[in-house]
């Protein structure tokens, strides 16, 4: 089925208010919501999904959705944390679900990949990679078919049409592909651990250009204005000017690995290491402004709603920081490593725990 101005304007339309409808809330996976966060939000209710890490969660209509690494897709009642459905993934999986239209999208480490209906989990089509697929999916026009893309351990970037499943294209790379592809403009943007970052043409799968990363690339880029800005295994920060794929800068300040996804927010770029910092970076300069430790390494991205930055680590607290100068507003230790990114929609902060765990702040 092919929808060739509704996918369209599905696609640039931003989500609703309350909706954090994909890993890293938009398309080009900038970490950014709208609205605004309470100075000190208050538990609200904790779901337990399975009894090992559960997947970064999503917010759409009222719903939360997420995973347990044992292969369950829950569908929760925002507002109590009641659960509305299961659907079993037939393995397990540690990939964030991504809701586009009224389904829902996710791969397994079998390479599985599945859509369900969002209003009940009926399943609607699978797809069978060559291997395990561990990021999040996208959703992009291709031409005039609603597509969803998503990388694999395969090797491969596959795009199928979102209606049926059917593959529309596919590109090979040098490595597995572990991050999320971002999307703008009728790009996709990855990385991968041929340390290459690609960019493709969304229509039609073919790659326009690849920057050397000079280390694998273990996680997933934000793009933002004429930009992509990414984190390699290395500790390098850097931003890529999305015209030329030329560097624009780099920041190795960093002692260990960025694996966690970055933020971008007005004149900041956030990231998250593994030694146990969170940095922002001036956008334009690549400078570090400021330096926030969290007391554990930083595997989940930071998230940035209006003037606040959330942001966890595997020592187990969610902290909330004045994005101006990183300095601490609240904090709560969550009983169990953070290692996925939060998400914020409406208001709400959500976290999952190592423990199979999601927590729901207000």
């Amino acid at each position: 089925m092919r929808f060739p101005i509704l996918a369209f304007l599905l696609l640039l339309c931003p989500a609703r208010a309350g909706d954090w409808p994909i890993f890293r809330g938009d398309a080009g996976l900038s970490g950014v919501a709208a609205g605004d966060l309470p100075d000190r939000p208050r538990p609200v209710w904790r779901v337990r999904a399975g009894a090992r890490e559960a997947t970064a969660p999503v917010v759409a209509g009222g719903r939360v959705f997420a995973a347990s690494a044992e292969g369950h897709l829950l569908a929760l009642d925002l507002a109590s944390g009641r659960t509305l459905w299961t659907a079993p993934l037939g393995g397990p999986t540690e990939a964030p679900p991504l809701v586009h239209g009224d389904r829902v999208f996710i791969g397994t480490d079998e390479g599985h990949f599945l859509a369900f209906a969002a209003a009940d989990g009926r399943p609607l089509w699978t797809f069978a990679a060559g291997d395990r697929i561990k990021g999040s999916a996208n959703a992009v026009a291709a031409g005039e078919t609603a597509a969803i893309v998503f990388g694999s351990y395969d090797m491969f970037l596959h795009c199928l049409d979102a209606a049926t499943g059917k593959p529309l294209w596919k590109l090979e790379t040098g490595n597995y592909v572990n991050g999320t592809p971002a999307a703008a403009g009728g790009l996709v943007v990855f990385g991968g651990c041929d340390g290459q970052l690609r960019q493709v043409d969304a229509a039609t799968g073919r790659e326009i250009r690849a920057t050397d990363a000079e280390s694998y690339i273990p996680g997933t880029a934000a793009l933002a204005g004429d930009s992509a800005f990414f984190g390699q295994a290395e500790g390098q920060a850097r931003r890529v000017l999305l015209a030329d794929g030329r560097i624009a800068w780099t920041n190795a300040e960093a002692r260990a690995g960025l694996f966690a996804p970055p933020a971008v927010a007005g004149n900041l770029a956030l990231f998250g290491a593994r030694d146990g910092r969170l940095r922002a970076l001036d956008r334009e300069t690549g400078r570090t402004v400021w330096t926030f430790r969290t007391g554990g390494d930083i595997d989940g991205g930071p998230v940035v709603c209006g003037s606040r930055v959330a942001c966890g680590s595997l020592a187990g607290r969610i902290h909330l920081l004045d994005l101006a100068s990183g300095r601490e507003v609240w904090s709560h230790d969550l009983g169990s490593p953070l290692a996925a990114s939060p998400a914020i929609a409406g208001g709400w902060l959500l976290a999952a725990t190592v423990d199979g765990h999601i927590h729901a702040f207000r």
